[in-house]
């Protein structure tokens, strides 16, 4: 038996070097230029290094001191950047055929702790990979990020089990795509903002409806509370979308309150359909373990079972001229692990900062299903698409943005988009990458990545 776990002591120097050429922009450029500079020596010495790796990973060392031993005499072959592609490469082949081997570990460098994740498929081509100068372009089979950026927290969904079960069952039945139902609600109902008393924009309820714009619904105003109605559009909304065999639900930004949510949670438990997950929108709620006073903006994600996945507290807070939403920040983000890649949820704000010293660190963790409840203007929409186009050039990330308006009334029709890669596009025509969602169309159809 060995002593040492040999893939762990590898992801280790396989962090240690990531590390190091992230951390210093000209050291990564200068290793670049080596493989620009000879690309047919490069990839020669690449395919060599596979077999001093392979037999690195079927030693048994008993020690530590004799395993970076073992290392060393590799790495002083090859430069650093051939050792980080050669090391993704060689874990993955390793892996692929382990059964139940780790998919994450966590290992300390330069006083950070790091977090490495196997993918369980290779990341997809990109605008990006077309170019030089990108160290994500290095690893196909592995995505490497802090535990922790700015005091916002990392974390792996670890209750996931009925989920992954599922998933695995589509693939076992050769599915191909997955059907996501972005749920806007045109049902005249808002957010009560309580008159916007100081500029301040929190919310505890609905405001009473508008005239409804459906011509089916003959509802005058004030014959139904807002929260009532709102009740009716998500049930409508569940329905709809397993009518359509939809796989996977989001809901916009404070669109579904806590009592709504749990209405949700029932209906799932209690109704059959064909979801993996429900996106239960957010809303302004007080959670008495972080704060008394000041809510939090909480979207929380259920299973197909109506069990939650995990939660997400909104970090940044919108604010204009007009007011500045009060919430308590949150302090976390959620990556779910999944036989399709890694799923991630932002509120918003959350995806869309631009500005270096507030924006999140999307493009390290490079989720590859973003989900993200939105409630913004056109202008907020079209900072989404620039965020979503960037994140899609980058790392292939296909993202999801159902939009709620401020009053409930759609008048610009504003109730967002989808960017990716779709499944009805032909060979011979490249289908546009980014949809809008309209009444008449809230299903779209992504093809599973292979």
């Amino acid at each position: 038996m060995s002593g040492i776990d040999t893939p762990a002591s590898l992801y280790e120097h396989m962090v240690e070097i990531w590390g190091r050429l992230v951390g210093d922009s000209t050291f990564f450029l200068r290793e670049e230029l080596t493989k620009k500079d000879n690309p047919k020596a490069w990839e020669k010495d690449l395919k060599s290094l596979r077999s001093p790796l392979a037999d690195y990973l079927e030693s048994e060392f008993s020690d530590l001191a004799s395993a970076n031993t073992a290392f060393n005499s590799i790495s002083q072959r090859y430069s650093p950047l051939l050792l980080l592609a050669g090391l993704d490469r060689a874990l993955y082949s390793y892996r692929v055929t382990e059964v139940g081997s780790r998919s994450c570990y966590e290992f300390p460098f330069n006083n950070t702790l790091w977090h490495i994740l196997f993918r369980q498929q290779a990341s997809v081509e990109t605008v990006h990979k077309q170019q030089d100068g990108h160290p994500l372009n290095y690893l196909l089979y592995h995505r490497i990020f802090k535990m922790e950026y700015s005091g916002v927290l990392i974390n792996m969904s670890e209750n996931c089990s009925h989920l992954n079960r599922q998933l695995r069952e589509f693939i076992e039945n050769e599915e191909t795509y997955l059907r996501v139902y972005l749920g806007t609600f045109q049902d005249g109902v808002g957010p009560d903002w309580g008159g916007m008393k100081d500029k301040k924009c929190i919310t505890s309820g609905f405001s009473d409806p508008l005239p409804c714009p459906d011509s089916d619904n003959k509802t005058k105003k004030g014959s139904m509370s807002g929260a009532k109605r709102r009740e009716m559009s998500i049930i409508s909304c569940l329905k709809e979308a397993s009518k359509q065999k939809s796989h996977v639900v989001v809901m916009p930004e404070l669109s579904v309150s806590p009592e709504q949510r749990a209405v949700i949670s029932r209906w799932l438990e209690t109704n059959e359909h064909q979801f993996f997950m429900v996106v239960a929108g957010s809303f302004h709620e007080i959670d008495q373990n972080i704060n008394a006073e000041i809510p939090v903006n909480r979207a929380v994600v259920f299973d197909g079972r109506g069990w939650e996945l995990f939660a997400h507290d909104k970090i940044l807070a919108f604010g204009t001229s007009v007011c500045s939403e009060i919430i308590y920040p949150g302090t976390a983000i959620t990556l779910l692990e999944t036989p399709f890649g890694v799923f991630s949820l932002a509120i918003c704000r959350d995806y869309l900062e631009e500005d270096q010293k507030t924006q999140l660190p999307w493009q390290d963790l490079s989720p590859d299903w973003m989900l993200v409840p939105s409630m913004s203007s056109l202008s907020g929409l079209n900072a989404h698409k620039r965020q979503t186009k960037t994140m899609a050039n980058l790392c292939g990330t296909r993202s999801f943005i159902p939009n709620q308006c401020f009053d409930g009334t759609y008048e610009d029709n504003q109730h967002g988009f989808v960017y990716c890669d779709f499944v009805d596009k032909t060979e011979n025509e490249q289908s546009e990458k980014c949809r809008n969602i309209t009444p008449e169309q809230r299903i779209f159809s992504i093809p599973v990545i292979d």
